[in-house]
């Protein structure tokens, strides 16, 4: 074989090995385009699947977005409103202690009011009275010191000529209690201002007694003569004495449903009654001796039959007769919504709320 035909063998095999090598390669990029075609689909498919699932996440976070300005804006809403009702309920809770402490200065005022009208002042017709007082109706005696009930009355009615006024020619008021000095320059008053003014004078007599031990002496029905004072100067016909000497000699106002000597009949009226001072008011109530302070006279003792007369208990039905108010020296009580309550009470209560609303 000559040198060119060499070269064309070679050159023939060359061409079938490079087209062997070009088939091979071609069927490999075949493979690999199909390869990558299906590669291609399941890239396109995935990327179709999150492109829907990120569309659809931005419409809900869009929507979520728009409920959330919808909220913020009703948020901002109900803040405005909240912060325009805490004003408003500052104002309100600043008023309502304003009006607790005008409540609390009414209440001290007329605590300070009873304190003040607890005693005889002094001045010409005070010290006329007291005087009276002391001249006829304290008796003192192998170590104790008796007092009349009736004498009060005595001084009342012949010294001094004072009348059962009602309110309306004392005050032009339905109901107001006066004061000890009104008492005296309206020259009387009704059933609550003798009360008053029972309790000052009968208060000056255990006074006088400079802590003798005192027996009480009033009188009943029945007997012949009965002399009001010590002086023997004055009397009742046909009463007899009645004498207590237990620790019972402080004086309080009771008022409330009972026999009235100026009406004649049960109704509103005010009594005395005759306590240990010491302790539990109410309790201290229940026996208590009952004078009326119009006439000096032995009523029987309360809570008891031999008056008739009551007190109110809680969840029981209120009795005929019965009292509802209690005035002593410092505080006054009332039977209200079926408890007793004092202005002390009150005084407390109102206190205690205002320190609640300061926090």
């Amino acid at each position: 074989m000559d040198k060119l035909g060499y070269i064309l063998l070679l050159l023939t095999i060359s061409l079938v090995i490079f087209a062997v090598i070009e088939q091979k390669t071609i069927n490999t990029l075949k493979g690999e385009a199909a390869l990558l075609g299906s590669n291609f689909q399941s890239y396109k498919t995935l990327a179709e699947e999150k492109i829907l699932s990120y569309s659809k996440s931005l419409e809900q976070s869009e929507r979520t977005n728009q409920e959330l300005n919808v909220t913020i804006k009703k948020l901002e809403t109900e803040k405005r409103l909240l912060e325009q009702g805490n004003r408003e309920l500052g104002n309100k809770i600043n008023l309502v202690k304003s009006e607790l402490e005008q409540f609390e200065a009414k209440i001290n005022n007329s605590l300070s009011w009873f304190g003040v009208n607890k005693q005889l002042g002094d001045g010409y017709y005070e010290d006329a009275i007291k005087r009276d007082l002391a001249n006829n109706c304290i008796n003192k005696k192998e170590g104790l010191c008796y007092l009349k009930t009736s004498c009060p009355y005595f001084v009342n009615k012949q010294y001094s000529e004072f009348k059962y006024l009602g309110d309306r020619f004392t005050s032009n008021a339905t109901d107001k209690m006066q004061s000890l000095k009104e008492f005296i320059a309206h020259n009387g008053g009704d059933c609550e201002d003798y009360a008053l003014f029972y309790k000052a004078e009968w208060n000056y007599l255990l006074d006088l007694c400079d802590g003798l031990p005192i027996t009480i002496e009033s009188y009943i029905d029945g007997g012949e003569d009965y002399f009001v004072t010590y002086r023997e100067s004055w009397y009742i016909k046909s009463k007899q004495p009645i004498y207590f000497s237990d620790s019972r000699d402080k004086a309080v106002i009771i008022c409330g449903n009972m026999f009235d000597i100026n009406s004649g009949k049960t109704n509103g009226h005010c009594m005395i009654a005759m306590i240990d001072g010491a302790g539990d008011i109410i309790k201290n109530l229940d026996l208590a001796n009952i004078i009326e302070p119009q006439n000096g006279m032995y009523y029987g003792k309360l809570n008891d039959k031999s008056s008739g007369i009551y007190l109110p208990e809680q969840d029981k039905a209120l009795p005929d007769s019965y009292i509802y108010m209690v005035v002593t020296d410092e505080d006054l009580f009332l039977f209200d919504n079926n408890r007793w309550k004092s202005y002390i009470d009150f005084l407390d209560q109102a206190k205690k709320l205002r320190s609640e609303l300061d926090k």
